[in-house]
């Protein structure tokens, strides 16, 4: 799961991940958790996923989930590619992998389980197919 990223990932990432720099410091907050679950399920019923945000149908997206992301805060966040790609580094140079609950490697057992309330994205170390194997174990 290490490496590149999928574009729904860096779009969910933008939106929601506190990257190097610190959304609160530069005078901006991110997506919560509920308001992304919401933004998420606003997408789907348009038949658009994150990934539309960063690409040609981004003006319909942001229409779309207008009552959770705001223009200017849409522009805030997704414009913060240089630190996605600083921290998806460091995170490479740890072997540290993410995924997204819109990624085909998100453990089905999460979504089975909860769902919408799966968390959107996971972060983490070692074989990560053994999150569908029943059991956890955190360091």
């Amino acid at each position: 799961m290490v490496g590149s990223l999928s574009v729904n990932t860096k779009a969910i990432l933008l939106l929601t991940a506190p990257l190097s720099g610190g959304a609160q410091r530069q005078g901006f907050r991110l997506v919560s958790p509920g308001e992304y679950l919401r933004l998420a399920q606003l997408l789907k019923h348009s038949q658009l996923e994150p990934a539309d945000l960063l690409g040609p149908r981004r003006t319909e997206a942001l229409s779309a989930c207008s009552e959770v992301l705001s223009e200017p805060t849409a522009d805030k966040l997704l414009g913060r590619g240089l630190q996605l790609s600083q921290a998806v580094e460091r995170w490479n140079e740890r072997s540290i992998w993410v995924v997204s609950r819109a990624d085909a490697g998100y453990p089905q057992r999460l979504i089975e389980r909860y769902r919408w309330r799966a968390p959107a994205v996971l972060y983490g170390c070692g074989e990560g197919a053994l999150l569908d194997s029943g059991g956890l174990a955190v360091f």
